[in-house]
């Protein structure tokens, strides 16, 4: 499954979360956040070799298709 990225629009703030942010968010482990992130189905981004995010409005995004129903944060 190919990564679905969202762009933000002018008026949205931009707003990222990183591995931490992702384990607490969804209640899961680190190692958990890890290997969610290297999925090919989670839209995150990578900055070199150690600083992976996923925007606000991707995670919820992703949120919503997984779950098959629309979610907030």
């Amino acid at each position: 499954m190919k990564k679905q990225m969202r762009e933000p629009q002018e008026h949205e703030e931009l707003t990222v979360y990183g591995v931490s942010d992702v384990a607490n968010i969804l209640g899961i482990g680190r190692d958990e956040a890890y290997a969610l992130f290297k999925s090919p189905a989670f839209p995150s981004t990578r900055l070199g070799k150690k600083i992976q995010f996923i925007t606000k409005a991707n995670l919820i995004l992703w949120l919503n298709e997984s779950a098959g129903r629309t979610l907030t944060l």
